[in-house]
């Protein structure tokens, strides 16, 4: 499962970047735990359980990928392995709804909303073999059960037809 963040200024500084719930339990932090992960140059990233799960920092991890505002990080975790991929700040205004949710997951290939659809369930998925892109309103439900609502939110309209 790889986390999005968005970068901010405030996430520069410093600033605790918050995960989605799921993201948490996924790694197996709990409410009032914590979990210490060694980032790329053994950088000591800590995610903690206050009243939300947040990431206390990732100001060294965003310095290392020479990370600016707009940018995205993509963050995974495997065992106490963080390991994050940045993709820089671009101007999608101008893309179709599909190619900016593809985007969102940090694809930037052009592809059909079939092949898109096939793309981002296989990337959400556990093992890599979901079958939800099969069923539109299923992989729609699973991403914003996963508190991926802005990924929803811009492939909503070229799956379901206006009434």
């Amino acid at each position: 499962w790889w986390h999005r963040v968005d970068v901010t200024g405030d996430h520069l500084n410093g600033a605790p970047v918050t995960v989605p719930p799921g993201y948490a339990t996924h790694l197996g932090l709990q409410p009032g735990r914590l979990l210490c992960l060694t980032a790329p140059g053994a950088d000591l990233l800590v995610l903690v359980w206050r009243d939300q799960p947040a990431f206390d920092s990732l100001r060294p991890l965003l310095r290392r990928l020479s990370a600016q505002p707009g940018d995205r990080v993509f963050i995974t975790v495997n065992g106490d392995r963080l390991d994050a991929r940045r993709l820089p700040a671009a101007d999608l205004s101008a893309h179709s709804p599909t190619s900016r949710a593809l985007h969102l997951i940090g694809y930037t290939a052009p592809a059909s909303t079939e092949d898109a659809l096939k793309i981002i369930a296989h990337r959400i998925s556990e093992d890599g073999s979901d079958t939800r892109a099969a069923e539109p309103q299923a992989l729609l439900d699973f991403l914003t059960e996963r508190g991926d609502t802005d990924i929803a939110g811009e492939l909503r309209p070229a799956l379901i037809p206006a009434h």
